[in-house]
């Protein structure tokens, strides 16, 4: 990997997403975080991602519908992670949209490990 890739980690829970930036810096993996669906999908329609990683739920729209939203209008991005702590989030139709599915509570060196993998 020459240049570092362009990640965005989206949630409505501000604590977790400076967490996730300290811990994913600390790791030479510098991301942006965003905490609101509106303002992600600005982000996301300014510039492609290589990794996205969004929060399930959040107010004014999931992380469901933002990808919805990115295929529809044929935005540019890499791969897709959804953070869910919904369990009832299991049947294959709804994983299969998704690069890979993580469920809350989460550790983080899981994740960067998963990031690791898909990059």
């Amino acid at each position: 990997m020459n240049a570092l890739p362009r990640i965005l980690y989206i949630d409505d829970e501000e604590e977790l997403l400076t967490l996730a930036a300290s811990f994913f810096a600390e790791e030479g993996l510098p991301i942006e975080t965003c905490g609101s669906f509106s303002q992600a999908l600005e982000k996301i329609r300014s510039k492609p991602y290589d990794l996205i990683i969004s929060d399930g739920k959040m107010p004014l729209g999931s992380g469901k519908d933002l990808l919805s939203i990115i295929k529809a209008e044929k935005l540019e991005f890499g791969k897709f992670i959804y953070v869910t702590g919904n369990l009832d989030f299991q049947t294959s139709a709804d994983k299969d949209e998704f690069d890979y599915v993580f469920f809350k509570p989460f550790n983080f060196q899981d994740l960067l490990d998963r990031v690791k993998e898909i990059l």
